[in-house]
């Protein structure tokens, strides 16, 4: 029994080793497996794949644990780091996880059910040279072979069921800038599920990523990869400009403040036959507020309360863009310009050139042959905008601002000819609302047409400017006008409508006093061509107008006196076109002229009221000239007239003006008198009619000046009034009947730098005033029919104070003449030569002394012995004044011999000897101040008792002077001077 069974063990054994041989090997292979796939491919795997690493990309990594389960054909790798050149870190990850389906092999695609990364990391950098890091790193692509096509690279056969990325982060940092950039993209989700470069095979995505700022992106939606299909939505929300503006920030002059973003939309990217993508973005939507741009020297120059648009479309590479809106709201905007005419706005909005980059910009773009996209908008608005503008130019800076604006624009686009209806509404800050209606071409050249309207426009708000050009004040006024503005390739600005300005009125800031004012004026059909430089009114109105006019001697106007010069070193302004204006009739009603005319001979002024009148049409191009037709009352019952016609374009060449005043009381012009003459006026009327012809400049003027029953006032002390004599000069000028007629005509070339029709005047009437009140007896022995200076000297022999008879004539005709002049006076000086005079006198004193002597000693004058007699007298006279000198000594110098025969004795010159003696006795005569003005008295007396005989004059028009030297004519003449004063 027993050798059986061991028989049958023995016999039985080799088939059972042969029954599990199989089995054993495969647990052998299996063992095998399980080792390579649990301990020598996760070892082989973490010693070889940095060596891998530094080969391909020459970089030096490292990897952490690495684990894999070749029965679950699944792959765990942690740690995975890879250095760049610098020692940081490139790229890694902390954990990897794949896991692979048995599928794979009979799919022939590898599929993974399963690959997760968790905080994948990547930096990418933009180098200084331009090149991007990781592109350093791919091999380059080898050269096709000659004659070779290269063949698409199909995609390998890949399945993903579930692909998730955890925590990644992308270190971005740009080191081209002139300051570095850096920020971190991060962390980031990414879930793919069904990942498949299966032919038409559909998958999931779903990305959610955060950035450095906190701004958050998410996109999910569908994605196919053979072909390209992509599909979903995104949505972008936080604050994202901050970054934006962070990486640009050295190109730019200012920072931006807040700006919380959303954008969301629909998106299909698509692979269309050929290999082409298209892009399409459906439903977009987009909201940025609260953004603020700031700069040091301008803060919050610029904010807006929100962006935002509203049912976009995006097309490529249809290259076609379009909302149903876009809104901008809230929008203000601060601009300074500065003293030199910048605005800081154009600065702070340019970029800023890049530091380092000295490559010069082309000095033209060549035109792109590239399609440009077709871009519309169903409406476009820009709601509540508001803008200030503060001037620093003037010397006032002046401020200039615009609230509540809405602009809004329909049908927008950007094909050539696309007409967009658009509606303007706008406050401004000074006071006035402006609104337009109409349409707005933009290609290919800009056309506007639009109906505007501005009403109440303050015109103070244009004070610091009008400052700088003239010292006017602004102190009310308010434009307005409603019509049709235009502007096209052909005429830059055109408008046609109705132009107002109500309420005007402008103060001289030097007088501070109201210089031009009106109730309204009216422009009624305004047409404005601005590249034409052409206008047309058919009729402007003059409501109520107000204006000073104001002319001083020197003819120069108060207007004149406001304008500020401009400084030496502001270059000439380049010459311009004169304005082609045609204005079919001005009129004026219920005017107000304050006029002042000092140039005139006497000071004239008039408030002119009640003013009315027109001028017909005015064409600068035309030569026919233009009439003027105005009236007004002065005070109560005076007239004021201006009739004439003027060539408008040329009134140099063409013009003849009559101004008429009529009736005017002159106690008005008192204080223009007492100015210029020192004088004010009682009473009188005065009319003026002047007018002026220019022809070829050439000025033919006549100036007509009438006064009746001028009555003069006191006279009173004015450091500015001319020396001129106004009493006696309208003395002189008056007639019989109290009145005054003065033609005074102007000629002169206007080329001529010394003419001036106020200056002629002027001197003109000084010249008159000077010649009558130095000449007047010429003006009065005009009136007599004698033209002779002559007649108001009265001449007087030296010594002497009787009237000859050719002087006893003159007085004859001086009393008839002050006959025709009743307000005329005679002044007689008492006049004396201190030399002729007092030597005639001193011989009728030595005269009288002999007289005298020989009357006391009883002796006759007259008979026998009178020489010997008179001889003694005038010895005896010369001792007693000279008794140091002998008689003998001075009669032996006129001793001679006799002219008939110089051969006899010498003898005694006795006639020659005594008129000596008489020289020297009247010479030793005194003759006092007291002889002259006795002499004086005595010949003025003679005068005036001459004039007063038989009531040729009365006494009470003449009167006598006081003492007065002159000399006399030919020696031999004492000249007296007849003066002519007022009857006052």
């Amino acid at each position: 029994m027993t050798g059986t069974n061991q028989e049958t063990g023995s016999a039985g054994g080799t088939p059972l080793l042969r029954r599990y041989r199989w089995l054993m090997v495969s647990a052998a292979l299996l063992a095998c497996y399980a080792l390579a796939g649990f301990v020598l491919a996760p070892w082989l795997i973490a010693r070889e794949l940095p060596g891998v690493i530094r080969e391909a990309i020459g970089r030096e990594a490292s990897i952490g644990r690495v684990g894999i389960n070749p029965f679950a054909l699944t792959l765990r790798a942690e740690q995975l780091n890879v250095l760049e050149t610098d020692g940081t870190r490139l790229a890694g990850f902390d954990e990897l996880f794949i896991n692979i389906e048995m599928a794979s092999l009979v799919r022939r695609a590898l599929v993974l059910s399963e690959l997760r990364m968790r905080a994948p990391f990547l930096a990418l950098v933009h180098e200084r040279s331009g090149e991007v890091n990781l592109l350093k790193l791919l091999p380059p692509e080898p050269a096709p072979a000659p004659g070779t096509t290269t063949p698409e690279d199909a995609l390998p056969r890949v399945v993903i069921r579930e692909l998730r990325l955890d925590g990644g982060v992308v270190d971005v940092t740009d080191r081209a800038l002139p300051e570095p950039f850096r920020t971190r993209v991060g962390p980031f989700a990414v879930a793919l599920d069904e990942l498949s470069t299966l032919p038409d095979a559909t998958g999931r995505h779903d990305i959610a990523i955060t950035l450095e700022s906190g701004t958050k992106i998410a996109v999910r939606g569908e994605l196919s990869l053979a072909p390209l299909r992509v599909g979903g939505s995104f949505r972008l929300d936080g604050p994202f400009l901050g970054t934006v503006h962070r990486y640009v920030r050295d190109q730019l002059a200012f920072d931006v403040a807040g700006g919380q973003s959303v954008v969301e939309g629909r998106f299909d990217v698509t692979e269309e036959a050929g290999g082409a993508l298209a892009v399409a973005v459906r439903d977009l939507g987009a909201q940025v507020t609260g953004v603020t741009l700031t700069a040091a020297t301008a803060p919050d120059f610029l904010r807006f309360a929100e962006f935002a648009i509203t049912g976009g479309e995006i097309r490529w590479p249809a290259l076609e863009a379009s909302v149903q809106s876009a809104t901008l709201r809230g929008l203000a905007v601060k601009a300074r310009r500065e003293r030199d005419g910048t605005l800081d706005l154009v600065g702070l909005l340019a970029p800023r050139p890049v530091a380092g980059d000295d490559a010069e910009p082309p000095a033209t773009q060549a035109p792109s042959d590239a399609p440009a996209w077709k871009l519309r908008a169903a409406e476009a608005a820009l709601e509540d905008f508001s803008a200030e503008l503060t001037d620093l130019a003037p010397a006032t800076p002046a401020v200039i601002s615009v609230a509540d604006l809405d602009l809004r624009l329909r049908d927008v686009g950007n094909e050539p000819g696309t007409r967009m209806p658009l509606e303007l509404t706008a406050v401004l800050g000074g006071g006035g609302r402006l609104s337009a209606s109409g349409s707005l071409v933009a290609l290919p050249e800009v056309i506007v047409e639009a109906e505007v309207g501005a009403e109440g426009v303050k015109l103070a708000q244009a004070q610091p400017w009008v400052g700088e050009l003239a010292r006017i004040g602004i102190r009310g006024g308010a434009l307005a006008l409603d019509g049709r503005l235009s502007s096209d390739a052909k005429e830059t600005l055109a408008f046609d409508g109705d132009l107002r300005i109500t309420g005007l009125e402008l103060e001289d800031l030097v007088k501070s006093e109201k210089l031009l004012a009106w109730q309204e004026l009216g422009l009624d059909d305004l047409q404005f061509r601005l590249d034409a430089n052409r206008a047309r009114i058919v009729r402007v109105r003059l409501a109520k107008p107000f204006a000073r006019v104001f002319i001083d001697r020197n003819q120069e106007t108060n207007i004149g006196a406001l304008l500020v010069e401009a400084p030496a070193a502001t270059p000439p302004e380049p010459a311009t076109a004169p304005l082609e204006l045609r204005i079919g009739k001005v009129l004026v009603s219920g005017g107000d002229v304050d006029f002042t005319d000092l140039s005139l001979p006497l000071p004239f002024a008039a408030r002119i009221l009640d003013l009315k009148g027109e001028f017909t049409t005015i064409d600068t191009r035309s030569t026919a000239p233009s009439r003027i037709g105005l009236e007004g009352r002065v005070d109560e019952f005076g007239l004021a007239r201006v009739n004439g016609q003027v060539r408008v374009n040329a009134p140099t060449e063409q013009a003849d003006v009559t101004v008429i005043f009529r009736n005017i009381e002159m106690p008005a012009l008192s204080p223009y008198t007492v100015k210029f003459a020192g004088r004010r006026i009682a009473r009188g009327k005065i009319n003026l009619d002047l007018r002026y012809q220019l022809e070829e400049r050439h000025m033919v003027g006549s100036n007509r000046i009438v006064i009746d029953d001028l009555e003069l006032g006191e006279k009173v002390p004015s450091s500015d009034a001319a020396d001129l004599p106004l009493g006696l000069a309208v003395a002189l000028l008056k007639d019989a009947n109290g009145r005054i007629d003065i033609d005074m005509p102007v000629t002169g070339s206007l080329d001529d730098p010394e003419f001036g029709v106020g200056t002629v005047l002027w001197k003109a009437f000084v010249n008159l005033v000077t010649k009558l009140v130095t000449s007047p007896f010429r003006l009065l022995g005009g009136l007599i029919g004698e033209e002779s200076d002559d007649l108001g000297r009265i001449e007087f022999s030296p010594g002497r104070s009787d009237l000859l008879p050719p002087e006893q004539e003159k007085l004859l005709r001086v009393a008839e003449a002050l006959g025709k002049r009743p307000e005329l006076g005679i002044g007689i000086p008492a006049v004396a030569d201190p030399k002729v005079d007092a030597a005639a006198l001193q011989a009728a004193k030595m005269v009288a002394a002999v007289d005298a002597r020989m009357a006391a000693a009883g002796k006759p004058a007259t008979g026998r012995g009178l020489e010997k007699r008179t001889r003694a007298v005038v010895e005896a006279l010369f001792i007693e004044s000279f008794p140091a000198e002998p008689l003998q000594e001075i009669a032996t110098r006129f001793v001679v011999p006799p002219p008939d025969d110089p051969a006899e004795k010498p003898r005694l010159d006795e006639l020659a000897y005594l008129d000596e003696l008489r020289a020297r006795i009247a010479a030793a005569q005194v003759i006092s101040e007291a002889d002259l003005a006795t002499l004086g008295t005595a010949r003025a007396a003679a005068i005036m008792a001459d004039l007063t005989a038989e009531g040729r004059v009365a006494p009470e028009r003449v009167r006598t002077g006081p003492r007065k030297d002159v000399e006399a004519r030919d020696g031999e003449w004492i000249p007296v001077e007849l003066g002519v004063a007022a009857g006052e």
